[in-house]
């Protein structure tokens, strides 16, 4: 992928195939009837960005810059704002929070009955011992890092981390365990920080029609 220097570069995605559409959470795939937190979730990122957004492949090479793009400039900026203020966490701090997150994820699968994706608490530590080795170091070794879109999986994991423990909302936990399954699909950095960013984006609340990105 070519970067554009002289645009925000944060949210840039690599191109993936294979589409999966996000009706039921994936512990629930026997004809049950889709929650309302999560209709509300569909319908609010419906209305933002098109009924295609609801798929897990929106991102994937959607736009040169996703964030840059949007028409709502508060947003747009709201969100680079985000990720730069969680590049300044500390490394023990980012490790420390994610142990608290592992935790409650063990607290929620419990709950769940031990329903939740197959593969989610999987990538979930992967991300969570790699940053315990390189942090965010600009390495090909770090599998956090995504070179292509200059972005760190821990960064947006700990974006997620704050809205889990602040919002207290099973949904924004669903919907996080979800994405980190469907990395299965595709584990590589790219496709942790796309997972990952997509989840950010779609728990928003302020995302309006004429937030919608720009054709």
């Amino acid at each position: 992928m070519v970067v554009n220097r002289s645009i925000p570069i944060n949210h840039q995605v690599a191109q993936k195939s294979n589409i999966q559409v996000l009706t039921t959470p994936a512990s629930v795939n026997n004809g049950s009837t889709t929650l309302p937190s999560q209709q509300n979730r569909t319908q609010r990122t419906e209305c933002a960005l098109g009924s295609s957004a609801v798929n897990t492949h929106f991102f994937d090479g959607k736009l040169p810059s996703f964030a840059s793009s949007l028409n709502d400039v508060s947003v747009s900026q709201e969100i680079e704002n985000d990720i730069s203020r969680a590049a300044l966490v500390s490394k023990e701090s980012k490790t420390e929070y994610f142990h608290q997150l592992d935790e409650k994820v063990r607290n929620y699968a419990l709950m769940k009955n031990g329903a939740i994706p197959t593969n989610s608490v999987k990538y979930l530590r992967l991300i969570i011992s790699t940053h315990e080795k390189y942090g965010r170091i600009t390495s090909p070794s770090n599998g956090n890092y995504d070179s292509a879109n200059k972005l760190h999986a821990c960064d947006l994991l700990y974006l997620l981390f704050e809205k889990i423990m602040s919002e207290e909302e099973p949904e924004h936990m669903r919907l996080m365990l979800e994405q980190l399954d469907e990395m299965s699909t595709g584990p590589c950095p790219a496709g942790k920080t796309t997972r990952l960013f997509q989840a950010l984006v779609m728990l928003r609340t302020d995302l309006t029609p004429t937030s919608k990105p720009i054709d």
